[in-house]
């Protein structure tokens, strides 16, 4: 007996030490998610769902609760036009999985209220400005979106229900071979030698650096980058579909032609250029591009931040404009009122003392009546009385 009740006590203290090592375990894989997101309240908060998916799997990975919006605008006190209070979420998640992309789901729409002023007070709305995940910030802007807006709606204003869809990063399938590692050809030119990853971002920045590229420094050479490197082959006058080696790597080190000056802008901050390997015949230079191309798509997030509660900022002021016109209005209308009830009463006056004057004539003339009256009756008794003696 005494030897099952050692048993059973040495099981469970496995079993909470397991159990203790499990939780530390989940906490320690545990990420956090951060959404910063702004609500328009009416008849209650916006509710809202996130969900984790991941593209090689094509399922999700991770759902979170329905959450309720906080701090939004009433809509049907203050309407749709003050500025947006932001609010920030921090959500604990520990994916099986690779994550692909988060998925925002707007739950509960409602419209509308009343129509003051060509103006609708109480609408439902969901914002969402950003995702913070793994120390990197993702812009709802640059999202895809489906509401009822059908594609029109810039990404993150979410005015009826819908999805929300922000990619965190090209996920590579470890099934399938890197192809950006072996890459022969882009945009119709082809290499004297394969080009790694790293290789085609330093092409991106030499390109960005000569003002011909504006998009991301991903390594994928889409639609701006097979532009930007075309448009750098007719400054170059390279008129073959083949770019060796020389010619890539003056790209690379900034050194572009000045055959056209439309190129390149006039006193551009050059490439600081490096080079640190040189791998299948092609020096590999470690380019860094000028601080304004950095800053580039930071300063215009900044700027739409800034238009947009600029924006806010006016159409608080032509609220608060249009309620005082409309407080001066209702002023001008209650003091019409006044005037006009004040010209009533001082007619009515003018006919009450009118109505005095002829009630005390009346009273006068009835007051003389009896005067005349008590004289005729005195005459009368002492005609009676004459006549009785």
């Amino acid at each position: 007996m005494l030897m099952q009740k050692i048993k059973l006590s040495r099981i469970f203290i496995f079993v909470v030490c397991f159990l203790q090592v499990s939780l530390f375990n989940s906490i320690a894989s545990a990420q956090e998610l951060v959404i910063r997101y702004a609500a328009h309240n009416y008849k209650g908060a916006p509710k809202f769902q996130i969900s984790a998916f991941d593209e090689v799997q094509r399922s999700a990975v991770w759902l979170s609760e329905v959450i309720t919006a906080q701090g939004g605008t009433d809509t049907e006190k203050h309407g749709g036009d003050r500025s947006l209070s932001w609010q920030t979420l921090t959500l604990k998640i520990t994916p099986k999985s690779n994550i692909s992309y988060f998925r925002v789901n707007f739950l509960n729409d409602y419209c509308c209220g009343s129509k003051k002023n060509e103006k609708i007070y109480g609408d439902r709305n969901f914002f969402v400005h950003s995702l913070m995940f793994g120390g990197d910030r993702y812009l709802a802007a640059k999202g895809s979106q489906k509401t009822c807006g059908k594609g029109t709606e810039r990404p993150g204003r979410m005015f009826c229900n819908g999805a929300l869809e922000i990619k965190i990063g090209k996920k590579v399938n470890p099934k399938e071979p890197d192809v950006t590692s072996e890459v022969k050809s882009v945009c119709g030119y082809t290499w004297d030698s394969s080009k790694k990853e790293i290789e085609l971002k330093q092409l991106q920045r030499a390109l960005s650096g000569l003002n011909l590229y504006a998009g991301a420094i991903d390594g994928v050479f889409g639609r701006g980058s097979c532009a930007a490197l075309k448009r750098w082959a007719v400054c170059e006058n390279i008129k073959s579909m083949y770019l060796n080696s020389s010619s890539l790597n003056r790209l690379i080190a900034g050194d572009a032609s000045k055959l056209d000056p439309s190129c390149a802008v006039k006193n551009a901050a050059p490439l600081v250029s490096a080079p640190v390997a040189s791998e299948g015949g092609v020096t590999v230079f470690a380019a860094t591009p000028p601080a304004y191309t950095v800053r580039r798509s930071e300063r215009a997030t900044e700027l739409v931040v800034d238009r947009d509660a600029l924006a806010g900022q006016l159409s608080d002021a032509n609220a608060e404009h249009e309620r005082l016109e409309a407080r001066i209005a209702r002023s001008q209308q209650a003091l019409g009122d006044a005037n006009q009830t004040i010209a009533r009463r001082s007619k009515r006056i003018e006919e009450l003392e009118v109505a005095r004057d002829v009630l005390a004539e009346q009273l006068q003339n009835a007051r003389l009546e009896v005067e005349r009256q008590t004289v005729r009756t005195r005459n009368l008794e002492n005609a009676v009385e004459k006549l009785q003696r």
